[in-house]
């Protein structure tokens, strides 16, 4: 498991608007039905059963305006979710990944947290995968 997986497992799943230099967890547990988010987000999603979407809030790149990270619940399964990095600000998505647990790294890069997302690929394989801010999108680095 990678380090700040591991870190952030054992701290409460607390979520910072912030952009204070602790680590935050996300998982579906701390989302909640959040109407200020576009219907168009959903354009992101392979699949969509309409139901209202929700989201848990991070700022990820310091300018105190927090982040969105939506999951898509109906197509959750055992190994995560497909979930949504919208910008608040430039009103669009910077990112999409699949995951059950998103760790928001302290450190940066191209300005905004780097993101480790975890999920399983079965009854004790949890695999933990980078992603960071490269020409305004979150990309997978390892």
């Amino acid at each position: 498991m990678h380090n700040a997986f591991m870190i952030a497992a054992s701290l409460p799943f607390m979520l910072a608007a912030s952009a204070s230099g602790s680590i935050v967890a996300i998982s579906l547990g701390d989302v909640t039905v959040d109407e200020s988010l576009p219907d168009s987000i959903r354009d992101a999603f392979d699949d969509d059963d309409g139901r209202p979407l929700k989201s848990a809030s991070v700022d990820l790149d310091g300018d105190g305006i927090a982040e969105k990270f939506a999951p898509n619940e109906f197509l959750c399964g055992n190994g995560g979710c497909p979930w949504v990095m919208y910008s608040v600000t430039q009103k669009r998505v910077i990112g999409t990944v699949f995951g059950s647990t998103l760790v928001v790294e302290s450190s940066s890069i191209g300005g905004y947290k780097i993101l480790n997302v975890s999920f399983s690929e079965g009854a004790n394989q949890v695999v933990t995968q980078k992603y960071a801010f490269i020409n305004g999108y979150y990309r997978k680095t390892t």
